[in-house]
């Protein structure tokens, strides 16, 4: 029942999605941010300033 929801609610923002999409690569240039943030290092059990 949940499965069939999601897909339907995912079948109706398709639309807003590729508008989306054409909206952001229409431009003459995308523009993207790499601000750091801290994060779980999957190798030590505290948080680190890591690139995502």
């Amino acid at each position: 029942m949940l499965a069939g929801w999601v897909g339907k609610s995912a079948k109706l923002a398709e639309p807003v999605a590729a508008f989306t999409g054409c909206h952001a690569m229409g431009g003459a240039r995308v523009y993207a941010d790499d601000t750091s943030m801290p994060m779980l290092s999957p190798t030590v059990s505290d948080y680190r300033l890591i690139k995502a």
